[in-house]
Order: structure tokens, then sequence, then C-alpha cells
């Protein structure tokens, strides 16, 4: 069973289309994929997938980047 990680209470820079950002929302990612994205509190779950919860008062949550360039 992989491990849940709830990020709450974060600026959210979603890098969509539209360039979205949330001002106090939450990410959450089970086995390194993003699952859920929203404003406010993060969902509740019944299950008992173990869960760690980061609370990103004052950080911002974005993307991680790739550097696509070629090594010299």
């Amino acid at each position: 069973m992989s491990q849940r990680v709830v990020v709450s209470n974060a600026t959210i820079a979603t890098v969509d289309p539209a360039d979205t950002e949330i001002t106090n929302g939450h990410v959450v990612t089970e086995g390194g994929r993003i699952v859920a994205v929203g404003t406010g509190l993060p969902p509740s779950f019944a299950d008992q997938t173990p869960t760690r919860r980061v609370d990103s008062t004052r950080y911002l949550a974005m993307t991680g980047l790739v550097n696509t360039h070629q090594q010299c």
C-alpha cells in the first residue's frame, strides 16, 4: 500500500492553461501521483491508507520542473 501525502494551507500555482492560482488550497498525492487539487480543506478519507500531513502555510506548491536540455 502506498503512502498518501496531504499538503494543506498552501498557495498553489497549478500551471494550467488559465494560470490558475489557489491561495488557500490542498494537494493530495498517492503513490507519487497527484490525485486531488482544490481550494480549502482537503477531502477526508475513510480508508486506512498511511497518510502524511504537511501544513504549508506561507509556502508555494507548484509542479516539479524537469530540465530537458541536453547535457554537453
